[in-house]
Order: structure tokens, then sequence, then C-alpha cells
């Protein structure tokens, strides 16, 4: 069976914020299509086990989760060079809490947590972490989770105590 490992794994119209930051690596890209095509995995699990398969062989670690001699030194350079374009990419598509505005194309917010809010699943969760959020951080958070609920079309999730102005 052949398989194109250059192939991306982008199955939905919408775009996300991996092909937002311009793709997977290829490297990784190679790894999750084998993955996905040959092992039968979902697309999302052929992504994460690969990218963790990245991470493992960067550290040099072994060849399988389970063990196995080590990888080799090219291996390891190639697998470290493709999980830093990874988290370029991962850390380009975030907004910091200090500036919601300041770019990204997930909504999310660093700082004691992350709220991405990509779906109405996600809103709801960023919802409930709201309360954890500190004092002084809430007013920004809350017309983030606002504006992402809007954009959702899903202004019925907001509390009612939101709607308030309380």
């Amino acid at each position: 069976m052949s398989v194109n490992t250059r192939a991306s794994l982008n199955r939905s119209p919408r775009k996300n914020w991996v092909e937002n930051a311009g793709g997977l690596p290829m490297y990784i890209r190679r790894i999750a299509n084998r993955l996905h095509a040959e092992q039968g995995y979902s697309i999302q699990r052929a992504i994460q086990t690969a990218i963790n398969t990245v991470k493992r062989w960067a550290a040099g670690g072994t060849v399988t989760a389970r063990g196995g001699p080590r990888v080799t030194a090219k291996t390891q350079a190639q697998a470290r060079a493709a999980l830093a374009e990874w988290t370029r990419k991962k850390g380009s598509a975030t907004v910091s809490l200090a500036n919601p505005n300041s770019g990204g194309s997930v909504a999310s917010f660093r700082g004691s947590g992350r709220f991405p809010i990509n779906n109405t699943a996600d809103l709801r969760r960023a919802i409930l972490a709201y309360g954890r959020a500190k004092p002084a951080d809430k007013p920004a958070i809350k017309r983030y989770i606002t504006r992402r609920a809007a954009a959702l079309n899903a202004t019925n999730l907001i509390p009612q105590s939101w709607r308030s102005g309380s």
C-alpha cells in the first residue's frame, strides 16, 4: 500500500490554528499520515501520537513507546527540528492574556491557564473556568469569552449575570 505521507491531514472545510500557522511540520505530518493510513488511527489520534513520538525522539528516547533501541542521532536531530517548528507555530497561534487582541488564529489565553474557545464545548469550559481566574484578569477574560460566544453564534450560553453588566 502506497501512502502519500506529504498529504495534508486537514479534512475540514474550516481552517484551524494548525492550518492557519502553515500546517503540521512535514516530519510530523509524514508520521501522522502513516499512522492514519497504515494503522487506521483517526486523524486526531494520528496527529497526537505523531507529536508525542517526535517529542520522545527529540529527547533521545526509544523508537517505540514500549521501549526498544534508542533513536539515531540523525533521527533525534530531525525530531528536534520538527518539534522546534511545531512549538513556534503553536506559540504564534495563541493570544496573550494581557492583550487578547494581539493576534493568533486560535483564541486562547496564556498565563494561569488557557481558555481556547474554538467551539461551543470550549465555550462552556471557558465559562466554567472563568471562576478560577484571578480577580484582576476577570474583566478581560469575560470580554474575551463574550466576543468568542458572539463569533460562534452562541451568546445564549453566556450567563445572564454577565449580560446585565454585573
